[in-house]
């Protein structure tokens, strides 16, 4: 709803934001709120994580996987096993994505699953001093349904993407349908 000084007003959350801001209506406008980037641009709607949820995710999974020295630099923690970091990081994976859930592009949780795997990557080079990419393919690499993914025994690394396409999609009802009605389509 937009009132005659150019500000939005949000009636569910009692919001409000100022257009000029972020830029015309027609045109379309950013604003970031409660860590989401939403985005209107006519006739669409677009949430999205805003970048500093992505970095302070990135940041809480390098804090599991680096301390700093007494130097001030980044080492990789060294007795910390692959498996043992797995499970920690699908915690804060899992945390993460129940908050983003609502998102509407998945082109955003492809590239957090690419960053994240490269990071896991760098861990593991680093940790052990050496390339190793010839035994981390062997070793590390496990490919489930033609897709790549970093395991060790069981334990497997949760793909964002993955997890967003699986999500359970809840459409809210409108209280005249009826299941009677034979509308195959909308109960479906």
């Amino acid at each position: 709803m937009v009132n005659k000084n150019n500000s939005a007003n949000f009636s569910c959350i009692s919001f409000s934001c100022d257009i000029n801001m972020y830029g015309n209506y027609d045109k379309g406008f950013k604003f970031i709120f409660l860590k989401y980037l939403i985005s209107i641009k006519k006739p669409y709607l677009h949430i999205t994580s805003s970048q500093e949820a992505r970095s302070q995710l990135l940041h809480q999974l390098r804090a599991l996987l680096y301390k700093k020295d007494f130097l001030g630099r980044n080492r990789a923690l060294t007795h910390i096993t692959l498996q043992n970091a797995i499970l920690k990081i699908n915690v804060i994976l899992i945390h993460w994505f129940n908050y983003f859930k609502i998102c509407t592009l998945a082109d955003d949780f492809l590239l957090m699953d690419k960053i994240i795997d490269n990071s896991i990557y760098r861990w593991q080079i680093k940790k052990y001093k050496r390339n190793i990419t010839i035994t981390w393919k062997r070793q590390c690499l496990i490919y489930i349904n033609n897709r790549k993914r970093i395991g060790s025994k069981r334990n497997v690394v949760k793909l964002l993407f993955l997890e967003y396409i699986n999500r359970n999609k809840y459409f809210p009802l409108v209280f005249y349908r009826s299941i009677y009605d034979l509308d195959k389509v909308y109960w479906k």
